[in-house]
Parts: C-alpha cells; sequence; structure tokens
C-alpha cells in the first residue's frame, strides 16, 4: 500500500468514509463517515439564560459584592440547564461536565444622578466566588456601562452559576437593563 501523503487531496464531503479502529470492539477496523466527526464533537449541553430589565440592586454597603437577588432568567435554547431557581443556571444535565465555557454579558447604570460609578461583577459557582472572573464598568444615571466576563469551570450536577456586582466606593443602587448567561460544554 503506498504512503498515505502520495494520494491526492479533496474538500471532504459529510458522505466520505475514514477508516477506524473501534476501541469499543477489539480494534476492530471499522468505517464512520465525515459527517458523523460533527456530531461526535458537537456541543452536548448549551444554555443562553437572559433578563431584560430594568432590574434594580440595592447597594446597602460600598466595596462589598451582593448577589444578584432578582433577576428572572427566560431561556432562547436550552439543553441541561435549568433556569427555573430564578437568578441562576443549574446543571441538570445528569452528569459532571468537565470543562464548560461561561459568559456573562450585562448593562448596568445608576439608579440615582451623580458621579461616574465603578461596578464591578464576578461569577459564583453554588455560593462561592470565582474571583478570576471579574469584570468592570464605569457608570452614572445617564450613562450605561457593559461588562463580558469570561471563565472555564467544570460543573458537577446540581451546580448553580450566578452572579455578584458591587458598587466600588459608593452605596449608589443599581439598574441591570439586561443580563445573559451563556454556558456550553466543551
Amino acid at each position: 500500500m503506498p504512503k498515505i501523503s502520495t494520494y491526492g487531496t479533496v474538500t471532504p464531503a459529510a458522505s466520505d468514509r475514514i477508516v477506524i479502529s473501534d476501541a469499543n470492539d477489539s480494534n476492530a477496523t471499522k468505517n464512520i463517515t465525515v459527517g458523523s466527526l460533527s456530531s461526535a464533537t458537537a456541543i452536548s449541553y448549551y444554555v443562553d439564560a437572559y433578563d431584560i430589565g430594568p432590574r434594580t440592586v440595592a447597594i446597602s454597603t460600598a466595596d462589598e459584592f451582593v448577589t444578584i437577588p432578582n433577576i428572572v432568567f427566560s431561556t432562547s435554547g436550552q439543553a441541561g440547564f435549568d433556569v427555573s431557581g430564578g437568578n441562576v443556571v443549574k446543571n441538570i444535565s445528569g452528569v459532571g461536565l468537565t470543562a464548560c465555557k461561561i459568559i456573562a454579558f450585562l448593562n448596568v447604570k445608576t439608579v440615582s444622578a451623580g458621579g461616574d460609578q465603578n461596578i464591578a461583577l464576578r461569577f459564583i459557582k453554588n455560593t462561592t466566588a470565582i474571583p478570576t472572573s471579574e469584570g468592570h464598568s464605569t457608570v452614572n444615571q445617564s450613562h450605561a456601562g457593559e461588562i463580558t466576563l469570561g471563565t472555564i469551570q467544570s460543573l458537577a450536577l446540581n451546580d448553580t452559576i450566578g452572579l455578584q456586582i458591587k458598587n466600588v466606593g459608593s452605596t449608589t443602587d443599581l439598574v441591570i437593563d439586561h443580563v445573559n448567561i451563556i454556558i456550553t460544554s466543551l
């Protein structure tokens, strides 16, 4: 048999065949289609949870993170996650997920007039902060700021992901106009 590198090159079609060794059948030689590879490596579990506000977050202490209390997530597609717990997204996939990409988008401003405010946002897993996922924005009453966060986390069955927010150096309440949490298993 000639070296594989000597054969011609083509753009693969979904119905083209590839020879494999089936590890579940004593390494028997079998074939698969190119199209089957995309389903084998496709994202299994995902959710796009969102809440379109406005939602007011009371800030009673400056420089202290508070869990965003009154977000009520809806979804525009999900498999393996539940949002019925209100302000968190819960892994209900039936398994632990060893790697999930988690992204949050938040649009926030202050309730009352005043100077610019530095706002910080971070993820919480169950009730524990994920400090490496912190983001900041400067906002005021007439200028909303956008904060984007991202992290890779493992999620055990029934683990939850939520958000905490703080107003750095001020007790001015915040208004969340829009928030998304997007989770995809890797």
